[in-house]
């Protein structure tokens, strides 16, 4: 209230005045400085309250009220959600203002965990566990405190055997409140790695049952040997032939396996076969010892087979007489060191005893020694056969009676008259005879009829062209 009197210089007073001044603060309060602005943040991140600034135009001590509110819950998850954030200002006149932030709330952030290690070389589907939530150790989320864990298993069909690996692929599905999810993936893989290697001994004879069959195998894998008639056989007292080895092992609880297949061949020496040759007369009553035809330290103790069917064997003895010419098997079947083998005697059956009548001595006269490979040398029939003729000589003389050739034992190739001189004469041995007409003497012996050795002679003219 403000009050004016007026006095003069007289000293008088005017009326009083009087002014009333009502003073109202009327003015809201402010904010002042940077305020909160609305954000959508994730649940781990929501900021404290900010600090606000305010100002007045009356009153520096202004009452400040802070609220906050949460709303719009979904899904029954408190990760998700609006939050209100409320300042009120009011001065001393009740003059008030307010500011709102929505700080919206969103969990986006899946959770975490590591996947256990992937586990390979299995040698059973049956060896992979069954899946559980426990296997993630470190599941944690940002702002849900459980963990929902699923799993689901898949395969890729393959058979589990080497080359053909079964792999099971299970995931873990981890989910939060908010449904944001992260899979983890471990994988199994089967692969049963099954072998299989043979080794075999052989037969010491021909169709001996002594083989044997060395077999490494896998371990925890079964071994079937079988023959080529595909019967199943042990390892051991085995003939010659094929075998298939067969090595299975089981892969799952089905019954199904692996398997890893070889095959060997036990062999057997050949038949022991060894051909020796011998002859025999058709014309001889005496017996043939066939033993004594074959190889020095032969085992008599064997067995022979008459394989023609001469029906002239008895024994080890052959009766060779009045057996066709030609040639015949006889077998002889030993057992040398538990090994059986034959000897196979190739007999031939001549007519070289028969005695034959023998033939007349017949004499060419005349003869060309040219070099031309025909009658070159002075030719007697039947004089080289010994045992009708043993000895000989022949003596030749040129016209003139000089001796030009004289040889014993003539035998019409390597001791011949080839036109060339041997006499005991002048004329030089190697030089040769001119064409002409020649005298020969031949002196024979020969057997009669009583195998009496009687004396011949025969002579005459021969004619030596050239």
């Amino acid at each position: 209230t403000n009050t004016w009197t007026v006095k003069d210089d007289c000293g008088n007073t005017s009326d009083t005045f009087t002014q009333v001044i009502t003073i109202e603060d009327t003015t809201k309060p402010i904010f002042t400085g940077n305020l909160p602005t609305d954000i959508t943040v994730s649940c781990d991140a929501v900021p404290e309250p900010a600090i606000v600034e305010t100002s007045d135009n009356c009153n520096s001590n202004l009452s400040i009220v802070f609220s906050e509110i949460k709303s719009d819950i979904q899904n029954e998850c408190a990760t998700n959600y609006t939050l209100t954030r409320t300042w009120t200002i009011t001065d001393c006149s009740g003059n008030t203002s307010s500011y709102s932030q929505i700080i919206t709330v969103r969990d986006t952030t899946p959770p975490t965990g590591t996947a256990p290690s992937n586990i390979a070389n299995l040698q059973s589907i049956a060896d992979i566990p069954v899946g559980s939530p426990t296997d993630i150790k470190d599941a944690l989320d940002n702002c849900s405190e459980n963990v929902n864990i699923k799993i689901i298993d898949s395969n890729n069909g393959g058979s589990g055997c080497e080359g053909n690996a079964y792999v099971l692929t299970r995931t873990y599905t981890l989910t939060d409140c908010a449904g944001n999810k992260t899979e983890l993936v471990q994988t199994f893989t089967v692969e049963n790695k099954v072998s299989v290697t043979a080794i075999a001994s052989n037969a010491t004879c021909f169709e001996a049952n002594n083989g044997s069959i060395l077999v490494t195998n896998s371990p925890g894998s079964i071994v079937t040997i079988t023959n080529g008639n595909n019967e199943v056989v042990g390892n051991t007292n085995l003939p010659a032939g094929m075998y298939t080895i067969t090595a299975t092992s089981s892969v799952n609880n089905n019954n199904q396996g692996c398997t890893a297949t070889t095959t060997v061949t036990i062999t057997q020496p050949p038949y022991g076969v060894t051909n020796v040759t011998g002859e025999a007369c058709t014309y001889d009553s005496t017996p043939v010892n066939l033993l004594s035809l074959l190889p020095e330290n032969t085992p008599a103790t064997g067995i022979w087979i008459d394989t023609n069917g001469t029906n002239a064997l008895q024994g080890n003895i052959l009766n060779a007489l009045g057996l066709a010419l030609g040639s015949y098997t006889f077998e002889y079947q030993i057992t040398d060191e538990n090994c059986r083998r034959s000897i196979m005697l190739n007999l031939t059956i001549n007519d070289d005893c028969r005695v034959l009548a023998c033939e007349n001595i017949i004499i060419h006269n005349a003869f060309s020694p040219n070099g031309d490979g025909i009658n070159d040398v002075f030719k007697i029939d039947n004089i080289d056969q010994t045992i009708c003729y043993p000895e000989n000589t022949v003596e030749i003389y040129n016209r003139w009676g000089i001796l030009v050739f004289e040889t014993a034992n003539y035998n019409n190739t390597t001791n011949a008259f080839d036109g060339t001189s041997r006499g005991r004469t002048t004329i030089k041995q190697s030089d040769g005879l001119p064409t002409g007409t020649y005298f020969y003497i031949i002196n024979y012996t020969f057997l009669d009829g009583n195998d009496v050795i009687q004396f011949n002679k025969k002579a005459g003219y021969l004619y030596l062209s050239k």
